[in-house]
This record gives C-alpha cells, sequence and structure tokens, in this order.
C-alpha cells in the first residue's frame, strides 16, 4: 500500500532545499522513472471569487488526495477565495 503521508509548511519564503526533500520519497522516484533527465516541478494554484473559488478548490485537493496526485506537487497556492 502507497504511503500517503505528509507535511506541510507554511511560510511566506521559497525554501532553499533541492525538490527531491521536499515530495514524499515514493512519488520522486515515481518521477524520477517516468522523467529520467528531468523532473517536472509541479505546482496547484487557486484562483479568487469568494466562496464558490474555495469549494472549487477543495474539490480539487479532496479529489487529487484520493487518486495519490497530490503527492506529485511541490506547491499549493491560492489567491483570496480559493484560501479559505
Amino acid at each position: 500500500m502507497r504511503d500517503l503521508s505528509s507535511r506541510v509548511r507554511v511560510g511566506g519564503g521559497i525554501l532553499d532545499l533541492p525538490p527531491a526533500r521536499l515530495r514524499n520519497a515514493a512519488v520522486e522516484d515515481e518521477l524520477r522513472e517516468e522523467y529520467p533527465n528531468n523532473v517536472p516541478n509541479i505546482a496547484i494554484l487557486g484562483s479568487g471569487g469568494g466562496q464558490r473559488a474555495m469549494v472549487g478548490m477543495l474539490g480539487s485537493l479532496y479529489q487529487m488526495g484520493k487518486e495519490g496526485l497530490l503527492d506529485a506537487a511541490l506547491y499549493v497556492s491560492g489567491v483570496s477565495g480559493s484560501t479559505w
């Protein structure tokens, strides 16, 4: 069974760590197998717009988590409504 444990870092600056240290190790290995020469840096961004944006972002993050896709993201960010 796949390890879905994760860590959350809240901060206002960019980390000085290499991307491989930010992802789940199993996900990093899978990405290296698929893209041996250039592992992509994946970000998830949410737009503003109030409650509708918040519900949309929550639904997207929920489904990505269920599918195991959220583990591949290095960054999750949003503005205005999507960050409630």
